[in-house]
Parts: C-alpha cells; structure tokens; sequence
C-alpha cells in the first residue's frame, strides 16, 4: 500500500478559498483583518527605496503576502546600514514590512487572500480579458472591411461624379458659369436641329400625303410644328404659332440678367424679418378700377415665353418631338412594308402607280429614318434637357449644381469615413495591445500565486505534494 505522505493533494481551483477555510487554515473573518493590513501595505508601498530589485517584484499586481517576503529579503540588503550591534534593524520602512508579513501569518490570513484572489483572477480577470481580446480582433477585422467598402464607394462616387461632369460638358470648376456658357451655346444648337429638320421637306408632304389618303382630308396628320419650321425657319415664335400672325415686335426675356439675379441671391440668401418696415394700414390708398369691355388688348408684341421660338419654348419643344416621333414611327412601319409582303403593298403600289401618293425608295425611307432619330436623340439630349431647363428658367440652375455638389461631396464623405475608421483602427489596436499585455501580466501572477499557495499548503502537510487543477491549467495552457 503506498504510503499516504507521497499522495498528492488535488484542490479545484474555483474552490480553492473554501477548501483552505473548510480545512481550518485560516478562518472565515481573513478578509476584515486583511483590508487592514492591505491599508499598511499601500502606505509601506509608497515608502520604499529606489530598487531595480524590487521594481520587479511590485510589477507583479496585486501585491501579495508572497511578494512582501520577496521585498523584505530585499530590504535586508538596502537596510543594512541601519543595522546596531544587536543585529537589529532601525530603519522604519524594515520594521514596517517586519510587521505587516507577521500580520499576514497571524491565523494565516495570507492563505484566504492569496486564495481569493487566485480564485478571482481565474474565474473573472482573465476571462474578461479574454473576451475584450477577441472582441477587439472581430472588430479590427471589421474595420478593415468597412474601410474598403469606403473606399470602393469613394472611388464610385468620384467616377460618377467624373461622368456627369462628362455628359454635362463640364470642367467642375465653377459650376454655375460653366453651364451658363453652356446654355449660350444652344442658339448654335436650334440652327443646327432647324437645318436637319429642313431635309425633311419632302418626308413631311409625303408623310401627309399618305395620311390624308389613309385617313381622309379632314382627319389627316398635318405635324403643324415642323411644317412652321419649314416654311418659316428656325426663328418662327411661339407668338405666331398661337396667333397664326408673326409679331410686330418681340421683347425676349433677358435671360443673362436673369441668370445674375440668381448667382446675386444665392449672394444675399439672408431670410428679412421685416424688423424696420412699419405697418401700413392703408389710410391713403386709392383704388382705381380700370374697366375694358373688350378683354384683352392685342398689340401685336410677343413677350416673355410667346417670344421665345418654337424650338425654345419647352412647350412646343415637345410637341416637335412628339412630331418627330410619329414620323419615326411612321418610317419604320414603310421600311417593315418595303421589305416583308404584306396586304398593304397592293394598296400602297396601286396609289403610287396612279399618281395619287408620291413613292418613296426604300434607301430614301432608310435615309429620312436615320435623320429622324438623330433628332430625337439629339432633342432628349440629358445635357440639352437640363439646359432647356435652365434656359427657361434660370432658377434651375441652382438644382442642377446642387445635385452636382452632392455627388461631388459625396467621394470626401467617404474619405472622411475611412479616416473615421483609421482612428478605430489605430485606437482598437492600442486597446488590444494594452488588453494583451495585461492578460499575460496576469497570466503570470496567477501562475506565481499558483506555486507559491500550492508550496504553503505543502508545508502544513509535511510536503506532501499539492496540485491546484481545474480551469487554471486550462487558462494557463493557452496561448
């Protein structure tokens, strides 16, 4: 039978303070006299002398009976001066730790709190920093992530921004000068849309003719616009569209002072509370009724909108694509005929063979189609659109550099965003370093409290060996 002496004494580390109570090493009221002596111990800690020696046995924390031993010995040495003839120590700080280490041994009150305090760094410190660890990898790990994203959508926002100033024709330099110099261009452009329009003289009397001969005289397409184009030019008015007259006089609206009255408001865009108007009550207002038994007075003066040309007014600009379109339309419904037999041919060869409907050639109908939809495509221009717009109302122009400065500002929100997450980065890591370097200190104390408990007990067992096994050597076996 082996002899009990050599039996090992195995103590689970999460009960290890009430195994050392139950066991009667020190009684259930350590902790009381203990506070008191951890209140000498922080006072005697502020009074000893500058020691490389025992800057590293205090770096271990929380400082402990075992500790104490460890700076006693050490004080041996620096105190020795102070040494009488008696072999006795004078200096203070000799007696204080002298006291304090026979106070920790008094009914063993070392062994309650060594043990408290190994069982809380096992159950709570290092399992908290544990966590703190690994939250803060899982979160430096998504922050990388999101500052890719961040810079994905910076680089998307910049190329966005790069192909509306592209489609737009602008430099981005000073927006709302830009498309001003813009929308002078678009005279040019009206010259330009009118001059193809009047290659379509012979389309447009076919395209009537047909239509009257399909749907009667009284019911036929007559597309009134571009046949105004045609027979007037480019510089027809609206005036004259509605009145069937040309004007007397045209009065265009002032779009250039228009356009600087705006810049001049965004200037000024202060809101007036009225703080030093005075109220008037009306005392001396008099009113004068004009009467006018014939309605309006026709002067013959095209004014604002009704001065603009048919090509400028977005009103009759899109009923001249409507046009446009239906001619479009009618085209390709005389290319599909040309080129696949169908009922209508009969119909259509008889009207041309008889005179009574011009025949067009397939290549003519193909080369009139062609010229149409360059038109269409030019007039739905998203650039020109936007400058119609203006054009009509100079007030537009402040949405377009408004969405403009949004898409533009949009590339710096996402850099301000990535520097946003370079700071979580760099304090994360800081923070994961601290938390590190803290779990290994603590690592490290538990394992120095672990030997130096597991020698006491031995010793009040005659050096049997003792074992603290459970959750600390699983804490201490990992990395």
């Amino acid at each position: 039978m082996a002899n009990i002496d050599n039996l090992p004494i195995d103590i689970n580390s999460n009960k290890l303070c009430d195994w050392v109570i139950s066991r009667r090493h020190c009684e259930r009221t350590w902790f009381d006299q203990a506070q008191n002596i951890r209140i000498k111990l922080n006072e005697a800690l502020k009074q000893l002398p500058e020691n490389d020696k025992i800057k590293e046995i205090t770096s271990l924390v929380p400082i402990t009976y075992y500790q104490c031993l460890e700076i006693f010995d050490v004080l041996k040495e620096t105190e020795k001066s102070s040494r009488n003839m008696l072999g006795f120590y004078s200096s203070q700080i000799y007696k204080t730790f002298t006291n304090i280490i026979a106070a920790y041994e008094n009914k063993n009150i070392y062994l309650g709190e060594g043990s408290q305090i190994l069982q809380r760094l096992i159950q709570f410190e290092l399992p908290h920093l544990k966590k703190v660890i690994t939250k803060t990898e899982n979160d430096i790990e998504s922050y990388y992530k999101k500052h890719a994203s961040y810079g994905k959508l910076a680089l998307d926002k910049k190329r966005m921004y790069e192909k509306e100033l592209e489609k737009m024709g602008l430099k981005g330099e000073n927006l709302k000068n830009e498309l001003l110099m813009l929308t002078l261009e678009l005279p040019e452009f009206w010259a330009k849309i009118a001059a193809d329009i009047l290659q379509l003289k012979t389309l447009v009397s076919y395209f009537k003719e047909f239509s009257s001969f399909s749907l009667g005289d009284n019911q036929y397409l007559s597309l009134p616009l571009i046949t105004l184009i045609l027979e007037k030019g480019a510089d027809v008015t609206v005036y004259e569209w509605k009145n069937k007259k040309p004007p007397t006089l045209i009065e265009k609206p002032d779009f250039n002072s228009k356009f600087e009255e705006t810049i001049k408001e965004d200037e000024n865009d202060e809101i007036d509370f009225g703080d030093d108007d005075e109220i008037d009550f009306g005392d001396d207002i008099e009113i004068e009724v004009v009467g006018d038994n014939n309605g309006d007075v026709e002067d013959g003066v095209a004014r604002g909108d009704d001065a603009l040309t048919i090509l400028e007014n977005p009103e009759t600009n899109r009923l001249i694509l409507e046009e446009l379109r239906a001619l479009s339309y009618f085209l390709e419904f005389r290319i599909f005929d040309d080129t696949n037999e169908t009922p209508a041919d009969v119909y259509i060869t008889g009207l041309a063979e008889a005179n009574v409907l011009k025949s067009l050639s397939l290549g003519e109908l193909k080369a009139y189609k062609e010229i149409v939809d360059n038109l269409i495509l030019k007039l739905t221009d998203e650039q020109k659109l936007y400058l119609f717009k203006i054009k009509s109302s100079p007030h537009f122009v402040n949405v377009i550099v408004e969405d403009l400065t949004e898409k533009r500002n949009m590339e710096g929100k996402m850099i301000s965003l990535q520097r946003n997450i370079d700071s979580l980065i760099e304090n994360s890591k800081k923070t994961l370093l601290n938390a590190k370097e803290e779990y290994e200190k603590t690592k490290k104390i538990v394992k120095y409290l672990k030997d130096h408990i597991e020698k006491s007990i031995s010793e009040k067992y005659s050096n049997r060996p003792v074992n603290i096994m459970g959750e600390i050597n699983v804490i201490l076996s990992q990395s």
